[in-house]
């Protein structure tokens, strides 16, 4: 037989091996892939639990056993959790073994917490099952695993779904056959035993907190993997309490005395706005570029990077208000769910990053500036009745807002720390001190506000605003917009928890394309005056 030949049948037998081969290893379980990821979970706290009141005597919904209830928080959201007396088991042990799991996973505990039920409840005998979720009860024994209990919380994440949207077993159904990948060997083909599987392998790639990971799920099996994004979503803004207004200064009370509207509100989905006073402030870089660029205290600062912030120029304003924090994870997804099964379609950072669902009081990041406009005419359009108008604040009003009456290059002062604002601590400005490093967002609300009760002004996300970039043209100027046409860049405020501390002043103005997303850029509102008048919400 001639080389060619045997070539070519050589060449025919990869070919129909990896024909053969191909097929299989496409419907090899999902599970099969992952299961390096599997090892190390449930091994490390995810979230922290405290105890708020309990524990109470009950009667428990099932057969009205006799029990011990406590009301727990994670700091943002509370639920109950009760132990059957028979059980021997310990509030500690519970809370240490739910802290091993998502937070988002745990948000199911507020549904099933309601007036007469248990909450996440543990039973001495459950008839030989280890647990079982489903809506208004998520039940355990004892002996219940880390695995078995993200398992339950999936099942009365999905239940809670359906009871909003009767198609999401059929649409489950749907989305495995088409997928044709089942997540685990031996699974039946019911929706709700695959979707407790499949809840559990997203927990797993969640608490592994590797993107890639998470890429390949979505690849693997994607139009679940959009389905169950969107229940993960569901449950978002049951998470998106934000703290309660800190403070607010003389100055914004006499002004909502003035204009006769409140100081302070609180909006349907949880954002909490104060009253920025109207004023004249002087705009822009107090020092010079090469003042600042020496005290950044980086052999590569530029000059370069400062000169678009001279020179200084008057600016009157008129009253808003702004948000206290960076609008959350929770509060974008009360309003904006992702949309189709392509990612190139998601709008929401769950789609592309979903370890970040870790913390829902966490500033949304991943958005671009034409995602804030979809969500303000989402949040316009919720809260029509109220005749509120949201936007992105200007250039003029963050900076105004961020001093707070200030006129150094901090709200806070000539420097800053990272006590005061999240920044790259290694780095320092002026004669500061180095600090801590966080490497990512914290949530919001958790750091001090400046004197007109603003928090994370400085650091944690970048934050856009209304305006194309463009260079200051000096002189008095009232409400300024800025251009109403640019090239391609708009402006982003007050530096990231990437960012050295020099690019989190006051005065500092960066750009970026409109449809620039990234892992420390976010967004804040403004809300127009005048408003419906409302109560005041501070306690």
């Amino acid at each position: 037989m001639s080389y060619a030949a045997t070539t070519v049948r050589t060449l025919v037998a990869v070919l129909l091996t990896f024909a053969v081969v191909a097929p299989a290893a496409q419907k090899a379980p999902l599970r099969d892939e992952f299961q390096n990821l599997y090892a190390d979970f449930g091994q490390k706290t995810m979230v922290r639990l405290s105890t708020i009141s309990g524990p109470k005597a009950v009667k428990m919904r099932r057969d009205q056993l006799p029990g011990k209830q406590w009301m727990v928080t994670t700091g943002s959201y509370n639920f109950k959790l009760t132990i059957q007396d028979k059980a021997d088991y310990s509030i500690e042990k519970l809370m240490a073994m739910l802290e091993k799991l998502p937070a988002i996973y745990l948000s199911v505990g507020v549904a099933a917490s309601d007036d007469g039920e248990d909450g996440i409840a543990v039973y001495a005998d459950l008839g030989g099952a280890t647990c079982s979720g489903g809506l208004g009860y998520i039940d355990m024994l004892p002996t219940a695993a880390t695995a078995a209990m993200v398992r339950a919380l999936g099942r009365a994440m999905a239940e809670e779904a359906k009871s909003e949207d009767e198609t999401v077993p059929q649409q489950w159904i749907a989305a495995s056959k088409r997928d044709a990948i089942p997540v685990s060997a031996g699974v039946s083909s019911s929706w709700d035993a695959e979707i407790e599987e499949y809840a559990e392998l997203y927990a797993v790639c969640m608490y592994a907190k590797n993107a890639y990971k998470f890429t390949l799920l979505r690849i693997r099996s994607q139009r679940r993997f959009a389905i169950w994004t969107k229940i993960v979503a569901s449950q978002a803004p049951i998470l998106g309490q934000t703290p309660a207004v800190a403070k607010v200064s003389e100055a914004q009370i006499a002004e909502a005395q003035k204009l006769g509207i409140p100081v302070a509100f609180t909006n349907e989905i949880g954002m909490k706005f104060v009253l920025v006073p109207a004023g004249t402030f002087m705009m822009g870089s107090r020092d010079s570029v090469k003042e600042v660029a020496q005290r950044c205290n980086m052999p590569q600062a530029q000059l370069g990077w400062f000169v678009d912030e001279v020179p200084r120029h008057e600016v009157t304003l008129t009253a808003f208000y702004m948000s206290i924090h960076e609008v959350t994870q929770g509060q974008y997804a009360s309003l904006i769910r992702p949309s189709g099964h392509d990612r190139r379609d998601a709008d929401w950072v769950i789609m592309r990053c979903p370890a970040e669902l870790q913390g829902a009081t966490k500033p949304v990041v991943l958005v671009s500036r034409d995602d804030s406009e979809k969500f303000f005419k989402a949040l316009g359009q919720r809260e029509a009745k109220d005749g509120r108008n949201y936007s992105l604040p200007t250039e003029a009003q963050w900076e105004y807002a961020c001093r707070a009456g200030s006129t150094t290059p901090f709200s806070f002062g000539e420097t800053i720390s990272t006590d005061q604002a999240n920044y790259d601590g290694r780095y320092t400005y002026a004669d500061g001190k180095q600090g801590e490093n966080r490497g990512e967002t914290v949530a919001v609300g958790s750091l001090p506000a400046n004197a007109w009760g603003l928090h994370e002004m400085h650091g944690n996300v970048s934050e856009w605003c209304h305006d194309w970039h463009a260079e200051y043209v000096g002189g008095p100027e009232t409400d300024p917009k800025g251009p109403k046409k640019g090239v391609r860049e708009h402006i982003i405020r007050g530096g990231a928890w990437r960012s050295y501390p020099g690019a989190c002043r006051s005065a500092c103005r960066l750009q970026a394309h409109t449809s620039f997303r990234s892992h420390h850029v976010g967004f804040r509102a403004v809300c127009a005056i005048p408003i419906k008048p409302a109560e005041p919400t501070q306690k």
